[in-house]
């Protein structure tokens, strides 16, 4: 997570990086709507990372379908795992999976979140 910085994940599976996006061709029919995102970059390296659209948060994530407050990712020995923050009444899905506060979800490179409406592609980067 180190270098931790401004960049986009884009709808509908688009990539989700800690540097600046690559442009994309146009999808042939009329561009999709792209939630811009911002990171905080930490003092140290974080345990966990709350997201939401609340400025607060270290991922902020300017859609109005998502929860000021939404999901908390942390870091386990296994790898990172998603888990919806209690209270939340907005989707949080990992998959096809309907995630539950509470309940963390490990997560695999390529695994499609929906958080609200917005939809988002993780992959795990090395290092």
């Amino acid at each position: 997570m180190a270098g931790v910085g401004t960049g986009r994940l884009e709808r509908s599976g688009g990539v989700a990086r800690d540097r600046a996006p690559r442009p994309q061709a146009p999808r042939g029919r009329a561009q999709r709507r792209r939630a811009l995102v911002r990171a905080q970059a930490p003092a140290r390296r974080p345990d966990h990372l709350t997201i939401g659209r609340n400025d607060d948060n270290a991922i902020v994530i300017n859609d109005a379908t998502v929860s000021r407050h939404h999901a908390v990712l942390r870091q386990t020995g296994e790898g990172w795992t998603l888990a919806p923050v209690p209270g939340v009444k907005a989707v949080t899905r990992l998959g096809d999976l309907d995630l539950k506060a509470g309940q963390p979800a490990l997560l695999h490179s390529r695994d499609k979140v929906r958080l609200g409406e917005a939809v988002f592609t993780y992959y795990d980067l090395p290092g």
